[in-house]
């Protein structure tokens, strides 16, 4: 069900570090660098990147489209402290710059409630 808002607008994924926040959607692609994150930004990437390393202390969560257990975004998310779900293979399409979510590091939920 990875990759599929259900009923409840909730996008499951891996679950690759644990903490429930809320917070708004920043998204960049795997290219962009990020310039205009503030703090408490929830982001989501298609894949975690070095060139987004200096944004990771401000956001809440971080979401991938791709990944694992043993991915960066997984190692960096432990390392920082922050939630983490990988593998939602659409996050990046699915949700949008702006949306209020809670994410769910325990069990790899992402719910959009605003």
């Amino acid at each position: 069900m990875n990759g599929i808002f259900n009923e409840h607008k909730k996008l499951c994924g891996t679950p690759a570090n644990s903490g429930i926040v809320q917070g708004r959607v920043r998204l960049a692609q795997m290219s962009e660098k990020i310039d205009d994150l503030k703090e408490g930004d929830i982001l989501v990437v298609p894949q975690l990147k070095t060139r987004h390393l200096y944004s990771i202390p401000y956001v809440k969560a971080i979401i991938t489209d791709e990944g694992c257990m043993s991915c960066f975004a997984s190692i960096v998310s432990r390392e920082l402290g922050v939630p983490c779900i990988t593998n939602t293979k659409t996050a990046t399409k699915t949700l949008r710059e702006g949306d209020y979510i809670e994410v769910d590091g325990n069990v790899g939920v992402v719910k959009v409630i605003g």
